[in-house]
């Protein structure tokens, strides 16, 4: 029995390096075949073991309602799953059809890996088809793990980080549901199921699109909001610049002009955006030379996961015919500029494909 525990321990852990990073999210997979794991019908019953225990900011059976939070956050996603959850007594190291949740003195007789605050075993069959689940939180005596439950920011005590369950159980049954550690395999999205704990307490859209992916949806993922700034419509662009804008939640952002698309660097600080997104993280941008394209007009459009967002911006190019004009020099004065009796220097800068301001007076 542990042999096997420790089999379909390796099937979690390792089985994540068997998919393509196409997506943010990363699915679960059968060591053996490759095969993403999944329930089939998509409807879970988690045996929930709690009994006796309380937490100190919230007082009462906390971990058993948190635990049915958990699973009803899952619930709430909007995909065809559904979490349902009983009570009793349930041992999770025992491949008894039941679907374990509970905390561990030890992980099933051995010690628990050096951080991990919880350990989710899965069995399946080949074809991906998932057997059973089980759960052990951390309570080996002597790991210094502190467990509560609560909202906001991972809280400290003397220094020692207090693990809120809540988040815990969520990501944990995350992997029951067949999703693994965004982080783990380079992905970089802002993700409850990520492998590193942070002050992230509710799923994230990248969590959403994981399980909607896996069992369909029951009710559609809210459109994406976003806008492309740069190039604005109806614009004039030489030279080499940005393009820039913001997006709320993606995968992968990037901009077609004309046939060819562009994949723009995600994720950048704009506080700008948190009335509209919720958080800051936002912005994207592409260095580009507006060259490349040749003179006349253009147009650009914002793809977000391969959709089109927005509306189309028509700008204008000119070039001296090439891509990158090297061996150029020149000065010129802008008299009354920008403003009456002004005058402005400009000279060519190479590396910038473009006139910059020298000197004003």
């Amino acid at each position: 029995m542990i042999r096997r525990l420790l089999w379909t321990l390796m099937l979690v852990l390792l089985g994540l390096w068997l998919l393509p990073a196409s997506d943010a999210y990363v699915r679960t997979t059968d060591q053996r075949t490759g095969r993403p794991l999944f329930w089939d019908p998509p409807a879970v019953t988690l045996t929930l073991s709690f009994q006796g225990l309380t937490c100190v900011m919230d007082p009462g059976e906390c971990f058993t309602l948190a635990a049915e939070g958990a699973a009803r956050d899952w619930n709430d996603a909007g995909a065809q799953f559904t979490f349902r959850t009983q009570h009793a007594p349930v041992d999770p190291c025992l491949k008894d059809g039941l679907n374990g949740v509970s905390f561990g003195l030890s992980l099933c007789g051995f010690s628990f890996p050096p951080g991990v605050l919880a350990v989710t075993t899965t069995s399946s069959f080949p074809t991906g088809e998932i057997l059973e689940a089980d759960v052990v939180f951390n309570l080996e005596p002597g790991n210094g793990f502190f467990w509560d439950v609560y909202e906001g920011p991972q809280q400290f005590v003397a220094g020692t980080p207090v693990n809120d369950f809540y988040r815990v159980a969520v990501h944990e049954f995350g992997h029951v549901l067949g999703l693994a550690h965004p982080d783990d395999y380079g992905q970089f999205v802002r993700a409850l199921m990520n492998a590193k704990t942070s002050d992230i307490d509710r799923l994230q859209p990248d969590d959403v699109r994981g399980i909607h992916a896996i069992y369909g949806s029951r009710t559609p993922l809210p459109a994406s909001r976003g806008n492309l700034e740069n190039p604005g419509h109806q614009t004039f662009k030489s030279g080499i610049g940005l393009i820039w804008g913001w997006v709320c939640d993606a995968n992968q952002v990037e901009v077609v002009i004309g046939q060819q698309r562009f994949r723009a660097l995600y994720g950048s600080e704009r506080p700008d955006t948190l009335g509209v997104c919720g958080d800051t993280n936002n912005g994207f941008v592409i260095l580009f030379n507006w060259n490349r394209l040749g003179d006349g007009v253009h147009t650009a459009r914002l793809l977000v996961d391969g959709r089109l967002l927005g509306s189309p911006a028509e700008f204008k190019v000119t070039t001296f015919g090439r891509e990158f004009a090297e061996d150029l020099e020149g000065q010129y004065t802008l008299p009354n500029f920008p403003y009456l009796g002004d005058e402005t220097l400009i000279g060519w800068d190479q590396n910038a494909q473009n006139f910059s301001i020298l000197d004003t007076r």
